[in-house]
């Protein structure tokens, strides 16, 4: 248990977001990639799953939040979320820059991220958090 710190990233709308924004509402939280090979996609996956089950929740907010912030932008966010059919107001794709996501990450959520020399491989906690 613990408190999420003051935090300032941006939405896959290009908008900011911070943790002031979140107040008020159940979020479900997971850190993925979207160019991902590995489990983010079966993870966001799991998410629209709950999604779907839990329509009849609408204080349930489902936050996923990038560790290739590089890459993805709040444009590939949105792709993103299509893909995978977010409702919109019921999701938020986060990225920023790249120290302020990981910090986040890291010592906000006190969640594993570290990148791999070479070929560009993330590795990162699969767990949810609830928020």
């Amino acid at each position: 248990m613990g408190e999420i710190p003051d935090f300032r990233l941006v939405d896959q709308r290009g908008l900011p977001i911070g943790r002031d924004d979140l107040l008020g509402r159940i979020q479900i939280v997971n850190f993925v990639f979207t160019n991902c090979g590995g489990p983010c996609p079966a993870l966001t996956e799991k998410m629209a799953t709950l999604q779907n089950a839990w329509l009849s929740l609408p204080d349930v907010e489902f936050i996923l939040i990038s560790v290739d912030p590089v890459r993805d932008t709040p444009a590939v966010l949105a792709d993103y979320a299509a893909r995978f059919g977010a409702i919109d107001g019921r999701w938020r794709f986060l990225s920023g820059e790249p120290d302020r996501v990981l910090d986040l990450v890291r010592k906000g959520f006190k969640a594993a991220v570290s990148e791999s020399e070479g070929e560009h491989q993330i590795e990162h906690s699969r767990k949810f958090a609830v928020v």
